[in-house]
Parts: C-alpha cells; sequence; structure tokens
C-alpha cells in the first residue's frame, strides 16, 4: 500500500522482518523534484495515507511524514544540479 515512484534508480534497499519491520528505500532520478513531490503526494494520499508533517525548505529539500493506522511513512527529497535523491522509510 506504498506508493513507489517510477524512474528512480534505487541505490539502497534495506528490509527488516519482526517487531521493527518496514523497509528503506534511497536511490535518485532526473525526474524534477517539484513534479516527483506533487506525483507522490497524490499517490500516497490515494492510497489513504493521512498526512502528518510537511517541511520544504525553498525548492531544495522536502520531508513528507504520513501516518496509516500504526504504520508510519516518511519520505525525503532533496535536489542538486538537477538531479533529485530519494529516501522513503516505512516502520
Amino acid at each position: 500500500d506504498v506508493p513507489i515512484p517510477e524512474g528512480v534508480t534505487w541505490q539502497m534497499v534495506q528490509a527488516a522482518e519482526g517487531e521493527n519491520s518496514g523497509f528503506i528505500l534511497q536511490g535518485s532520478t532526473d525526474t524534477p523534484m517539484a513534479d516527483l513531490v506533487a506525483s507522490m503526494k497524490t499517490k500516497i494520499a490515494d492510497q489513504g495515507w493521512e498526512p502528518v508533517q510537511n517541511i520544504a525548505q525553498s525548492d531544495s529539500m522536502e520531508m513528507m511524514t504520513y501516518s496509516k493506522g500504526e504504520k508510519m511513512l516518511t519520505c525525503n527529497l532533496a535536489t542538486d544540479n538537477g538531479t533529485t535523491t530519494v529516501m522513503m522509510a516505512l516502520n
């Protein structure tokens, strides 16, 4: 129930099972950050996630946190020299 953005080259994927089950994804894309943020916000909301916090620093960084039941989803995006870095964590 977590939408994974398209067009991202994932450099790290980490999963945990058991009491602290979840995952962490980290990658990059040449998709402009503003486009990726808008798409992710729509897709995350469509999956029933509720916004908890959104922090943006001009056009260079955005951190979005969502909840769904007892689960928390954090998405951090940053851009530099035309590359958007994406980190997603679910726990």
